[in-house]
């Protein structure tokens, strides 16, 4: 933090106010943006981060309009059309502040998952467009104190050395399922800024020569590139498309996804040429530590500076978390040495921030989450078993088939055999061999479908809360999967709407499916894929998530929770999660367990929250007792059961 940022005494904050323009009727300045301070913020370092961040900015209180999705909404110079929450503007100066400081132009956006992180990316992009080109014109910056770059003694090196990188052309590199998302985003906030969005997912055949800024092509400057990251490792391997491209600013969604040195994204990622670098992920809390480092070396691949590098960078990160590996140091003493390295270029705050009165400044209706407990009959059991005993009784199929055979039986009895689990991630219109529909009268659909016959469809189908019906999003592993949930609510469910959404819907029919989700008048149910609805959507006109069967990674199955657990959600969202017993989500409650049990403790150092590392692996230990002990006593027979139990909060791998 810089020195400026110390707690000063409080003064009168209508001397810092930043009053809004009286000509423009949709901004206020009646003291409600002094109030936001004043009032909400009771940690007096966050209060005085917030004000200056208004102040620096230059940030108005915006007037409320129907839609806002927080009771106050500021704007930010350079982005007519956006409406951005406090947070948002305290992000956004984390970033700028850092850049006009002659820091590293790097950042790490890792704030909790549904807090509009999309927004404050751009909203940071575009701000550094706006000031690079108002400092050219000679105007006056509230980020430069009311002074114009002329009026410096020392001119931050945007506005020097490095002008020409920040009139590069900006690139965005998101997983393809996002790329749609992502480009509305965009296009709600360019208007009236000047930038024109460049979708070179759909533009395959630009290269360096049509794309990079020159004198004599400015316009180029102002152009946002958006594309895949497989498209990018794609393309950069051919000299003849975007090898030799040139960019100034460049933001990577779940960049938590080029996490392998070995692999050509990564590769492509750490040679890249763009030196401002804004990196977006869930909380790294959700991440193994092993798996930052290696997103931190390409974060940081054009920093030059080694003061910064050996304090701040890759090599410190990987020798803190070694050490704790090695047990030369405490896990304490390892979290503080990460918050250390990592707090100056992290953004990971605002989740925790209360208000006056003990509650989140950043309001999302709290989720209510259950883990249901399910049993196959003995029939059932026996059918998996043999099923898996088949798939490794050949000798040419590999560990994945297995998998995949496995985790269809223990979920959708009709599917073995009938079911391919690749998506072509590209394109989505990859083939995807899947069965559409089954006989009605000798179906089996196992414990799962039970459940949701029995207790989840009579919840959809019960009062709706404030007027809005009750709807619902159902994630299964794979295509077949899901095909088979909308056959079985198409089938026996009339009064449910089903829409499913898997890789072999269309690109161009995706939108028009998540927008008749979202205004359908009855209750409706989406089934997703993880590999397609896991991640990035905003699915908040469902206040359900049903989790069909675990995901095998954590992170994974919070990010598809979080899918109506954001932003924007107006009911109380409620999250099932599915374990039926004795099969593949006994193996993946594992996997979160033991996936925590180092990391945790030493993530947690980033925002202060401290737990008993010594409760975690008892936690585990005491599972798997409780699995040995199920095992001995019925022989490995499951208890049949058709609605299961709830076990209260889904803790399993859960460290927080």
């Amino acid at each position: 933090m810089s020195s400026h940022r110390h707690i000063r005494e409080n003064q009168a904050l209508e001397d810092n106010a930043i009053v809004a323009a009286v000509a423009d009727p949709s901004t206020t300045s009646d003291g409600a943006l002094l109030g936001l301070c004043g009032d909400q913020l009771n940690n007096d370092f966050e209060h005085q981060c917030f004000e200056e961040a208004v102040r620096m900015l230059g940030a108005e209180l915006l007037a409320p309009v129907e839609g806002d999705i927080g009771p106050r909404m500021l704007r930010i110079p350079g982005i007519p059309r956006g409406r951005f929450l406090p947070h948002q503007v305290w992000g956004v100066w984390f970033i700028v502040e850092r850049i006009l400081a002659d820091r590293p132009p790097v950042a790490l956006i890792a704030d909790d998952m549904g807090l509009g992180k999309t927004h404050y990316a751009l909203a940071t992009l575009l701000y550094l467009k706006y000031i690079v080109d108002e400092a050219a014109a000679g105007r006056a910056l509230p980020c430069l104190g009311g002074k114009s770059v002329t009026e410096l003694e020392v001119v931050p090196w945007i506005f020097g050395a490095d002008s020409e990188v920040y009139r590069r052309p900006c690139i965005i590199v998101v997983p393809a399922n996002l790329v749609h998302a992502w480009e509305r985003a965009v296009q709600s906030l360019i208007p009236q800024t000047g930038v024109q969005l460049v979708n070179l997912y759909l533009s395959r055949q630009l290269n360096h020569t049509e794309l990079n800024y020159t004198s004599d092509n400015p316009g180029r400057g102002k152009a946002i590139h958006l594309i895949s990251y497989s498209s990018y490792r794609a393309r950069y391997k051919n000299p003849d498309r975007l090898q030799g491209c040139q960019w100034g600013i460049g933001i990577f969604d779940e960049s938590h996804m080029a996490k392998s040195r070995t692999t050509q994204t990564f590769d492509s990622l750490m040679k890249m040429d763009v030196p401002c670098r804004i990196q977006l992920t869930g909380t790294p809390m959700h991440h193994t530590v092993d798996d930052w480092v290696p997103q931190t070396e390409w974060l940081f691949s054009q920093v030059t500076d080694q003061d910064e590098l050996n304090s701040y960078g890759p090599r410190p990160l990987d020798s803190a978390i070694t050490g704790a590996k090695r047990g030369n140091i405490t896990l304490e003493e390892a979290y503080g040495l990460i918050k250390d390295i990592a707090w100056p270029w992290t953004i990971r705050r605002w989740g925790e921030t209360k208000d006056a009165t003990g509650q989140p400044l950043v309001r999302i209706p709290e989720l209510e989450q259950h883990d249901i407990r399910l049993r196959y009959t003995p029939m059932e059991a026996n059918a998996i078993d043999q099923w898996i005993t088949d798939a490794k009784g050949n000798r040419w199929n590999a560990i994945q088939t297995v998998l995949h055979e496995w985790r269809l039986a223990c979920l959708t009895m009709d599917l073995p055999d009938n079911d391919v689990s690749s998506e072509d991630s590209e394109t989505g219109d990859g083939l995807v061999l899947h069965r559409q529909s089954w006989n009605r009268n000798d179906f089996h659909g196992g414990p799962a479908f039970r459940w949701l016959s029995e207790v989840f469809v009579p919840k959809l189908l019960g009062p709706s809360v404030g007027g809005v019906p009750n709807k619902a999003v159902i994630l299964a592993p794979l295509p077949g999967q899901a095909s088979y949930v909308h056959w079985f609510l198409r089938t026996f469910h009339a009064g449910i709407h089903p829409i499913v959404y898997h890789a072999r819907v269309a690109s161009r029919d995706r939108d028009r499916l998540l927008q008749e989700f979202a205004s359908l008048d009855r209750p409706a149910a989406l089934i997703l894929t993880p590999a397609l609805g896991g991640t990035g959507l905003n699915l908040v006109a469902a206040n359900h998530v049903v989790i069909m069967q675990k995901f095998w990674n954590l992170n994974e199955q919070r990010q598809a929770v979080a899918r109506i657990h954001r932003i924007g959600q107006r009911r109380s969202p409620k999250a099932w999660i599915l374990h039926c017993e004795g099969g593949v989500d006994d193996r993946a409650e594992e996997l979160h367990q033991s996936r925590g049990k180092f990391e945790a403790r030493i993530m947690h150092g980033l925002i202060g929250q401290k737990f008993s590392y010594m409760e975690l692996m008892d936690a585990r230990a005491t599972r798997i007792r409780e699995l040995e002990r199920v095992q001995s006593t019925q022989g490995g027979d499951a208890v049949p059961g058709a609605s299961g139990t709830e076990g209260g909060d889904d803790n399993g791998g859960d460290v927080e």
